[in-house]
């Protein structure tokens, strides 16, 4: 089957920018463009930046048939699960604990101001009252689970489907990495796809390469500030598309894990928290 589509389900990990309009002009060249350009691929969908993980299933795929009865899926699925803190909202605002500023309002500006205040004021007063982090876990898990079995599954099977994770979840006990690196190694990853092929590290891992800290990649495309760092995912997805199940490559159900890779090229450079 000659590959011609692909589509980025997700955050901002996974968002190709229109440039002037969801964001500065970028001078990079960023990893979706050069997976899309390598393969010869059309992108059909994009992520949805500061979204939460339930709108991958709520309003970005769907294998619901168009209006012509047909079920278009890409050839290519790259999905990019966030973080489980984030609050679903269908109209976009930026729903999580503790922001450094006002929530905002990512899709169509369809709501009033005095609307999304009502909603920013909702938001931290859950969090504060009535959020519980079991629960949360709970039920990212059961959301990723539910949807490997009952929608991933009837993806037919000449679809290559890829899965990233924006952050994973950081064990915030070990005293041997600082909270808030996004080390390899003290990351921890909250299921096992069986339909599609994941791959490690986080997102988050790559763009604090280099002691890099959050302010350096906070506004830039798919959060990666240099070249290196858009090289380096485009290199593991690549990779990881290829037909072969030896040394990575692809397959359905597999796990390339690239986690090593990273903390070579990165992570032995910057000292553990002492």
């Amino acid at each position: 089957m000659a590959f011609t589509k692909i589509g980025f389900y997700g955050d901002s990990f996974v968002e190709v920018w229109q440039d002037g309009i969801d964001g500065p002009k970028n001078d990079l060249k960023t990893w979706p463009r050069i997976v899309a350009d390598k393969f010869d691929l059309e992108i059909v969908h994009t992520g949805k930046g500061g979204t939460s993980y339930w709108d991958i299933p709520l309003q970005q795929f769907t294998l619901k048939p168009n209006a012509e009865g047909i079920i278009d899926i890409p050839d290519i699925l790259v999905f990019c699960w966030t973080s489980s803190n984030r609050l679903y909202s269908k109209d976009r605002i930026q729903l999580m604990p503790n922001p450094r500023q006002s929530l905002f309002q990512l899709g169509p500006k369809t709501l009033d101001p005095l609307t999304i205040e009502k909603m920013d004021s909702a938001a931290r007063g859950y969090y504060k009252y009535i959020h519980d982090e079991k629960k949360e876990i709970a039920e990212y898990q059961a959301c990723l689970y539910w949807f490997d079995e009952t929608i991933l599954s009837k993806v037919p099977s000449d679809r290559k489907i890829i899965h990233l994770w924006s952050y994973g979840h950081e064990n915030t006990e070990n005293p041997k990495h600082r909270v808030g690196t996004y080390h390899p190694e003290n990351l921890k990853y909250l299921h096992t796809w069986k339909n599609g092929c994941e791959i490690r590290p986080s997102c988050m891992s790559i763009s604090l390469m280099d002691g890099c800290n959050v302010s350096h990649i906070s506004n830039v495309e798919n959060h990666f500030n240099t070249q290196d760092k858009h090289n380096i995912m485009a290199d593991f997805i690549m990779h990881s598309l290829i037909d072969t199940n030896i040394d990575g490559g692809y397959d359905r159900g597999a796990l390339n894990d690239y986690s090593e890779n990273i903390t070579k090229r990165s992570f032995n450079k910057i000292p553990h928290r002492k």
